[in-house]
């Protein structure tokens, strides 16, 4: 059996249609990010108003493709914001409710009302459940003694099945 998994991001658009229809026809299983990336976002109602219409525009597009297997809010926000990469620790928790309007409560709820089926992972890579039993933002996001998700797909992508 082989596993295909691609994550999807940082791609222009022209290449993002080609990429899903490809992956539906050889049957390469898309993780889709949200284009969150490197960075905290605010979460005032103006800019969540925008994110909101973005991403159930987004939903309702690709959430009829075999190939999309899940739903990703971001693109390891979750590190950033627990190791204090950008200086966050100043006002760790202005930062990190923001972080969960956004991605929980905004993010999540229209991926969870738009396509129920699919798992939405709040930040890739974290901890999984054990990100949201830490009230998600892990100490260590990218704990391997969770199965950090990051780790066994680069082993897939490079081939080395051997954990």
């Amino acid at each position: 059996m082989t596993l295909q998994i691609f994550p999807k991001q940082h791609q222009r658009t022209k290449l993002k249609f080609f990429l899903q229809k490809l992956a539906d026809e050889l049957g390469i299983m898309i993780w889709q990010d949200a284009a969150f990336a490197s960075a905290m976002y605010p979460a005032d109602d103006e800019f969540l108003q925008s994110v909101s219409l973005e991403i159930e525009q987004q939903v309702q597009r690709l959430r009829n493709h075999p190939s999309l297997i899940v739903w990703a809010g971001n693109n390891e926000n979750e590190e950033f914001l627990a190791t204090n990469y950008f200086g966050t620790d100043s006002n760790f928790t202005l930062y990190k409710n923001d972080y969960i309007k956004l991605y929980v409560d905004t993010m999540g709820k229209i991926i969870h009302e738009n396509d129920p089926l699919r798992y939405f992972e709040v930040s890739c890579f974290s901890n999984g459940i054990h990100s949201i039993e830490e009230g998600y933002i892990a100490d260590d996001p990218g704990s391997s003694l969770y199965g950090d998700c990051k780790s066994i797909i680069l082993k897939f992508l490079t081939n080395d099945h051997h954990y």
